[in-house]
């Protein structure tokens, strides 16, 4: 059997006040819900967090970044990572590395700078979520129980990105 549910993205583990709207990055890249609210405040700094940046200052809005790593997009290949941050400081985006949130209140996100461990707030109308993503959980117990064998390929065995997925199903079709 061949286990290929992909991933979901990770859900903030802080405090987010009801009144403060939120809501994951893959929903907002997909559009299957509007950003709203001129100050967007998007959590994690990876390059779909940078990405999503970039597209929603091109509409005129006020973007920040909040990443917990010392770099944003961090997980580019270098040469396209330095293209994408000049354009997001061509576009005024705000890129605050190294600040863990600690929580969202109902008009601001508050964020411990990991250096100084000073607790700064960040206004905003919206929160987006780009938390990275973990793989969809699937009951395989009783797979197991019957003693069929089982392998994950894609974000079910791993997460990474959609070129890997594909050679996982490749590597694994041919082998079988």
């Amino acid at each position: 059997m061949i286990l290929a549910t992909g991933g979901k993205p990770i859900e903030p583990g802080i405090p987010i006040d009801e009144k403060m709207k939120w809501l994951d990055a893959w929903k907002a890249i997909s559009g299957v819900a509007g950003i709203s609210g001129s100050k967007i405040v998007i959590l994690g700094g990876g390059f779909v967090a940078a990405e999503i940046a970039e597209s929603i200052a091109e509409r005129g809005k006020e973007v920040t970044i909040l990443e917990m790593r010392d770099r944003i997009a961090f997980d580019m290949e270098p040469n396209f990572r330095q293209m994408l941050i000049e354009r997001l400081e061509n576009l005024k985006v705000k890129m605050v590395p190294q600040t863990q949130v600690e929580e969202v209140t109902a008009k601001a996100v508050r964020g411990k700078n990991l250096i100084d461990q000073k607790i700064r707030e960040f206004p905003a109308d919206m929160v987006l979520a780009a938390l990275g993503a973990e793989p969809n959980p699937f009951p395989v117990a009783d797979i197991l129980k019957q003693g069929i064998k089982l392998h994950r390929v894609g974000d079910a065995r791993e997460i990474h990105g959609i070129a890997e997925a594909v050679r996982d199903g490749f590597v694994l079709g041919t082998s079988l």
